[in-house]
């Protein structure tokens, strides 16, 4: 009695007075009553709860999978059908699915209302779509439709193939809408699908522009080569040369291979080829253009190309009354192609013996020369041989006063023969040369070869001019020296005021001099040199 009121003060085991009526007893089974679960007025309410030894617990098929405990939401899953939590929180269908070796050949589709995941997969030659899903607590797979890859499996791709729209190449897929997808693409016309290298999706290119695919997926350009650059242009690969550069033999592998500007065989452009040797001449191929080049013939005898055809080379002399110095080049009359005196090495219309262009008219050619008002007016008013100095005709080869040009007087002991002062002028190998030659001593191919050159062509031949063979032959204050040590001379001998004594050429002792040296006076003789020369030079004995 507790307050003048009978209360139950204990009650057996897990029995509880929660009415507060004795009369009843310990009514309530804190075990199991949902309203008082442990202890009286302790509810069991939330949704999808029981009580279950004196605890809160879930109903069969439902979870609380949002927190470790039960709260306001009660037990919010149900296990029998999410595919999160399927038989128990955290059971993820979808996971679990992928983890599968098949699931390499699918992909996932967007989500549809009351299905777990949805899945398109390529298996076997057939195209598959499988839900995936929770039924009674329990992960499931079911294909629900499959239909025959008409292309091939590649992944979770049907690719190529046909489709409503179209024939499908192998990196596009027949979509749902009937046509062909690239990807996440669908290809415009003039597009075409292709994967570049490492891409993980296909994308639309131009093949008629892509170095990569060139023409079709994978047909890859070179880029840079030798000398040019491969590059894809209207769906074929095409080698551009670098300027003056060509692919003359078509094989676009070695680039662009010959240098235009001087390849013989594609001189400009491939194929047009140069002639090379022809009668009097050659072919070089010259800034990218064939050019012809005249030979001077063992005559002497400049050629030219008159005729403007290439392939017959130098075809005429120009040593003739109708081709004199140059081409077209006619002597008229009274005159005769000569040597020119004024330019060695080349040929001018001089007038004949005799006659002389009086009237100063150069294209009516040669008059008497005693029509003549005055003294010459140059070289083409004097007869054929001779040349005009200071008024007068003169033969520059014999006239002592004017020997070899005008004004070079000869020392009184000598003479001038074809234009040299000397007792005999310069003899070369028993032949004396003409006025615009020069004695040649020796080659690259000969050392004993002697020879009258036109002036300046001894050097190209890598020999030595001699020109002089005794003293007589040099004018006042030089003498005649043999060059012997001095390797970077283009002459063998010439006339020089800083001649040593054992370098003078002589003819005999009296051109040799006496020298002291060592307390003593030496005397020089006049010794022959054998076959390396022509001429003698002063020595000791």
């Amino acid at each position: 009695c507790i307050d003048s009121r009978c209360k139950i003060v204990e009650c057996v085991g897990l029995y509880a007075d929660c009415d507060d009526d004795p009369s009843n007893g310990c009514e309530t089974d804190t075990t199991s009553s949902r309203e008082n679960c442990g202890r009286c007025g302790f509810s069991c309410d939330e949704p999808n709860t029981f009580c279950q030894l004196s605890r809160c617990v879930c109903t069969e098929g439902w979870a609380n999978c949002d927190s470790e405990q039960i709260d306001s939401n009660g037990c919010e899953t149900d296990t029998t059908s999410d595919p999160a939590n399927c038989g128990f929180c955290g059971n993820d269908c979808i996971d679990g699915f992928m983890s599968k070796p098949i699931a390499a050949n699918c992909r996932q589709l967007a989500a549809e209302a009351g299905v777990g995941a949805k899945f398109e997969c390529c298996l076997d030659g057939m195209l598959k779509i499988v839900e995936v899903g929770c039924h009674n607590g329990q992960c499931r797979d079911r294909v629900t439709s499959e239909n025959p890859c008409r292309g091939t499996c590649s992944g979770s791709r049907c690719l190529g193939g046909p489709c409503e729209q179209r024939d499908c190449n192998e990196f596009e897929y027949c979509g749902d809408d009937g046509r062909c997808h690239c990807g996440t693409e669908i290809c415009t016309k003039g597009e075409t699908c292709c994967l570049y290298p490492n891409a993980m999706e296909p994308v639309c290119i131009d093949t008629t522009s892509d170095d990569l695919n060139c023409g079709a997926c994978g047909n890859e350009c070179a880029g840079r080569v030798l000398n040019g650059s491969e590059r894809c242009s209207n769906g074929s690969c095409v080698l551009e040369c670098d300027s003056d550069f060509g692919d003359c033999n078509g094989n676009p592998g070695d680039g662009c291979e010959s240098y235009l500007l001087s390849d013989m065989d594609n001189c400009g452009v491939c194929r047009n080829a140069c002639l090379g040797d022809v009668p009097h001449g050659r072919h070089s191929c010259q800034a990218g253009r064939c050019i012809l080049s005249c030979i001077q013939d063992v005559q002497n005898t400049v050629m030219e190309d008159c005729d403007g055809d290439p392939s017959n080379g130098c075809e005429t002399s120009l040593w003739s009354n109708e081709n004199c110095g140059s081409c077209g080049v006619q002597c008229v009359f009274n005159q005769e192609c000569a040597w020119d005196p004024e330019a060695p090495g080349s040929f001018t219309c001089l007038c004949l013996p005799g006659s002389c262009d009086a009237n100063g008219v150069e294209s009516d050619g040669c008059e008497a020369c005693e029509d003549m008002a005055s003294g010459c007016i140059g070289n083409a008013t004097c007869s054929v041989g001779l040349s005009c100095c200071e008024g007068e005709c003169r033969d520059l080869s014999s006239d002592k006063y004017n020997c070899g040009s005008c004004g070079n007087t000869c020392q009184a002991s000598s003479t001038c023969i074809y234009g040299v002062c000397g007792t005999e002028g310069v003899v070369c190998l028993n032949s004396r040369c003409g006025p615009a030659q020069e004695c040649c001593f020796g080659d690259a191919g000969n050392p004993s070869f002697f020879s009258c050159l036109p002036i300046g062509q001894c050097a190209t031949l890598d020999g030595k001019v001699i020109g002089c063979d005794d003293q007589l032959d040099c004018p006042p204050g030089t003498m005649c020296c043999i060059n012997e040590n001095i390797t970077d001379s283009s002459y063998l001998t010439e006339c020089r005021p800083d001649c040593l004594p054992w370098d003078k050429v002589c003819k005999s002792d009296g051109d040799c001099e006496t020298f002291f040296s060592n307390g003593s006076y030496i005397q020089l003789h006049c010794q022959p040199q054998g076959g390396s020369t022509m001429f003698s030079i002063c020595e000791l004995q």
